[in-house]
């Protein structure tokens, strides 16, 4: 994770059990090193569930909402490129 300029979470229903890696390692440490997130949902999960234990990522994108998707993706590349210039 040290050389990403992008933390994608693919967002599942495992990824709400206490003891799951994402939730308890990998998210926290993609807040600390305030990379941009884009969460995907690849499987359908509680919303109220995920923004509960996942409070500080973006609402989930469906992962059949590919202009949506696309239009997140080319945010975060768009603000990666600018830092990049400066």
């Amino acid at each position: 994770m040290d050389k990403s300029s992008l933390f994608l979470l693919s967002v599942t229903p495992h990824m709400l059990e206490p003891t799951n890696y994402v939730l308890n390692v990998e998210f926290p440490a993609a807040l600390e090193k305030r990379l941009p997130i884009v969460a995907v949902e690849t499987e359908r999960t509680d919303r109220g569930d995920f923004s509960s234990k996942f409070n500080r990522a973006p609402t989930p994108i469906p992962l059949d909402e590919a202009e949506a998707l696309f239009s997140a993706l080319s945010r975060v590349t768009d603000t990666a490129a600018q830092r990049k210039k400066s």
